[in-house]
């Protein structure tokens, strides 16, 4: 009966480890407005910049005013680095996991006045799939 317990309690164990391996989040990234005030930013970044975003050193993304961006298939588990480029400059990096916030879609978006990224819980849906 025991033996019995202990493979049920251990596959029990497997399958939940297994479901929460399978959930995935996703980062948007918006492209940002031209048509605000820059003249706090420290960066040196004009309205016609083109940012580059680099997720855990690997995924890297082109940030404009034009262009902005969805990274999908990402780990809620993990501990996910950022590193943001100015004309291949790092002005920005930190790291985030999912966690630490109720949504699995994040949304980072930059404060052109300010010269800064902010990375928030999406404003499309904060409930976990």
């Amino acid at each position: 009966m025991r033996i019995i317990l202990a493979t049920f309690i251990v596959l029990l164990s497997v399958a939940v480890f297994a479901s929460e391996g399978d959930q995935r989040g996703s980062l948007y990234i918006s492209k940002f407005d031209p048509n605000v005030s820059w003249e706090g930013n420290p960066t040196g970044a004009t309205p016609d910049s083109v940012f580059a975003i680099v997720l855990d050193g690997k995924i890297k993304v082109q940030i404009s005013k034009n262009d902005d961006a969805k990274i999908d298939d990402l780990e809620l588990g993990k501990k996910h680095s950022v590193a943001i480029y100015l004309e291949e400059r790092k002005v920005e990096s930190f790291y985030f996991r999912f966690e630490n916030f109720a949504c699995d879609k994040l949304w980072l978006y930059h404060k052109e006045m300010y010269g800064t990224w902010v990375l928030r819980e999406s404003s499309f849906s904060c409930k976990r799939e």
